[in-house]
């Protein structure tokens, strides 16, 4: 959980201020730190929900989320690497289950938004029928996102994703 001092923080560690937004978009660095905080936080799932927590139409909260998004993986891509606390968490995993070898659990997460109007075929999941973005993350035993690789458009896949990201050669 963030507080209003700890948002305050994050927003010059960021660079909030030096995006350059599209689309006209001109939000405060507070608002748009919290649209990130919450569409990347388990109550961020839907769009609709956020228009009465933010007040902003969906189309302004997905605009605005996408390029704080690209401004943090295209500045911070070195950051959102391996954590250095794998042992511990093999650890972790094995007195619990008892298997050896075990520190995280991959996935693809797809994080769906309002079609714009550049390049609408790449985002364009005809799977799960919406416009996306997609990330590669592992998730540790401590609930940390361990690993966050890159932007993906909306047709790839876990696997397609997985293959791009030579975390096999890497591990």
């Amino acid at each position: 959980r963030f507080n209003k001092d700890k948002i305050c923080t994050l927003i010059p560690i960021l660079g909030i201020e030096n995006i350059l937004w599209h689309n006209c978009l001109q939000p405060s660095s507070e608002l748009a730190i919290c649209i990130l905080l919450y569409q990347l936080s388990a109550c961020g799932t839907h769009l609709k929900h956020e228009i009465k927590i933010f007040s902003y139409s969906q189309t302004y909260i997905s605009l605005v989320f996408n390029d704080i998004l690209v401004h943090i993986c295209t500045h911070f891509w070195n950051l959102l690497s391996f954590d250095i606390k794998i042992m511990e968490c093999a650890n972790a995993v094995k007195k619990v289950v008892g298997t050896r070898g075990i520190w995280g659990w991959i996935d693809g997460m797809m994080h769906p938004f309002c079609y714009s109007s550049e390049d609408q075929a790449a985002y364009y999941s005809g799977c799960k029928k919406a416009h996306s973005f997609q990330f590669q993350l592992i998730m540790t035993p401590d609930r940390i996102m361990s690993s966050l690789h890159r932007l993906y458009t909306g047709p790839g896949g876990d696997w397609m994703m997985w293959s791009d990201s030579e975390l096999e050669t890497i591990l």
